[in-house]
């Protein structure tokens, strides 16, 4: 049988060949070294099963299968692990919420895991046939990072949490009258700044955020809709006081800083700006554009913290 792209391909962006596919589409996995051989087996398995959905589009879907049985699995060890027996009664359902109870998972909303069983029981329960595609890829990879996720120190993960539920709600109050930040030579107005995660298990603990400059709404309805992208750094050395928010770029060294708007004429043009922007009749979706991509910037940022 002659291997050959898959039709569905050929309108994807990054899936030209195979070895575009394969840098573009499909993401390295990376598993930590303290997992069971077996689940490591499986998993190599899946990554097989990705590369080769180039040529059979339906093996993203297995993929996705495989993956939460292997979840399921490396629960149920870990359960055994962790209470010191052999064996393990609990069934899927109840193995999520034991540990999701006992934050053993990167996630800040529990329903997230169960979506994934939910995903799992159609497919072995369901008289239908349904084809998840490119959907279920984020899921695959979302399956995977759960598995990280049970060997993580479950203390850090809350400490880390915790901080970071302070330092977005600190953040937010202190830029509701808007900010200017200082960077790369500029000086520039923002009107949020995002904690997207916190990475408190390296010696010089880094911070991911997410920063949002002012944009033209004007210029933005002239070219589609289209809201610019945030900017993302990652900062060492984060201090918030009342007047300023710092920290040091983490590849650079470069002193960065968040301060209130003192300036008149910039308070006027952020003012107008934060009041047209509430006046458009789409706010709900331009709100949509600004937090919707926060997962993935957040799971990017999980896999670079399982690795770091």
């Amino acid at each position: 049988m002659d291997l050959a792209k898959h039709v569905t391909w050929e309108i994807v962006k990054g899936a030209e060949t195979f070895e575009s596919f394969q840098q573009k589409i499909i993401s390295p996995i990376y598993l930590d070294k303290n997992l069971r051989h077996d689940v490591k087996e499986d998993i190599a398995v899946i990554e097989k099963l990705l590369l080769h959905s180039y040529f059979e589009y339906e093996f993203i879907d297995v993929a996705l299968t495989q993956a939460v049985f292997t979840f399921e699995k490396a629960l149920k060890w870990k359960y055994q692990e962790v209470n010191n027996t052999s064996s393990c009664d609990l069934g899927f359902e109840d193995l999520i919420n034991w540990f999701a109870s006992r934050n053993y998972f990167e996630v800040w909303d529990n329903e997230i895991i169960h979506q994934l069983r939910s995903i799992r029981n159609d497919k072995v329960h369901g008289i239908r046939k349904s084809l998840g595609g490119t959907a279920f890829l984020r899921e695959v990879y979302r399956a995977i990072d759960l598995i990280n996720d049970l060997q993580e120190d479950v203390e850090l993960r809350m400490k880390r949490k915790k901080l970071m539920r302070l330092l977005q709600k600190q953040l937010h109050e202190f830029l509701e009258g808007g900010g200017v930040i200082s960077w790369f030579g500029k000086r520039e107005i923002v009107f949020r700044a995002d904690i997207i995660f916190f990475n408190n298990k390296l010696d010089t603990p880094v911070y991911d955020l997410a920063i949002w400059k002012i944009f033209d709404l004007k210029s933005r309805n002239e070219r589609g809709n289209i809201v610019p992208r945030s900017k993302l750094i990652q900062l060492t050395k984060c201090n918030l006081s009342k007047e300023i928010f710092q920290g040091k770029d983490k590849t650079t060294g470069e002193l960065i800083t968040i301060s209130k708007i003192q300036d008149e004429q910039n308070k006027e043009k952020f003012d107008q700006w934060h009041k047209e922007l509430y006046e458009q009749t789409d706010l709900p979706m331009i709100l949509s554009f600004i937090t919707i991509p926060q997962n993935n910037y957040f799971n990017s940022a999980v896999r670079k913290f399982h690795q770091s």
